[in-house]
């Protein structure tokens, strides 16, 4: 399982905090990029992992991560083109590839968890906004109260 699949399963499983932290200990044991770089890297993916585990639950990963790749964006402003390749615009696909990966690593190197995790929050809203307003079927007042309380 390579970084970005790790990062994945952390951010968007349903799996508790303490499963969760299990599993990157047993996987990274021993390497000492995880204990040198990487555990400061993999405490603040827990932390959004931790925020984001109610969101999955919810609506389901590939959701969770359009919302994810939204707030990315907004972060870094919808960038169309930019000699820094990890803030240029994600694709909003539901996939967390490299590109996905990319940008996240980017932000936590330039942001705080908790700016991160505002940015994911607007994310969400909009994206729920724009999927049910023209829908007179859903209730959009609604699905926002719910996704706030999910999303503290």
């Amino acid at each position: 399982m390579n970084d970005v699949e790790k990062t994945k399963e952390q951010l968007f499983s349903q799996k508790s905090a303490g499963d969760r932290f299990s599993d990157v200990l047993r996987g990274r044991f021993g390497d000492l990029r995880f204990r040198r770089e990487g555990g400061e890297f993999f405490r603040e993916v827990s932390e959004l992992g931790d925020f984001l585990a109610q969101h999955v639950a919810a609506v389901g990963a590939e959701r969770a991560i359009q919302d994810f790749q939204t707030g990315l964006n907004l972060l870094n402003g919808y960038k169309k083109a930019s000699i820094i390749e990890s803030i240029v615009e994600l694709a909003e696909d539901g996939d967390f590839g490299e590109k996905s990966y990319a940008a996240l690593v980017s932000v936590l190197k330039h942001y705080p968890v908790e700016v991160i995790k505002a940015y994911v929050k607007k994310g969400a809203l909009s994206n729920i906004v724009l999927s049910t307003k023209d829908n007179s079927e859903v209730d959009t007042d609604r699905e926002v109260f719910e996704l706030q309380s999910r999303l503290k």
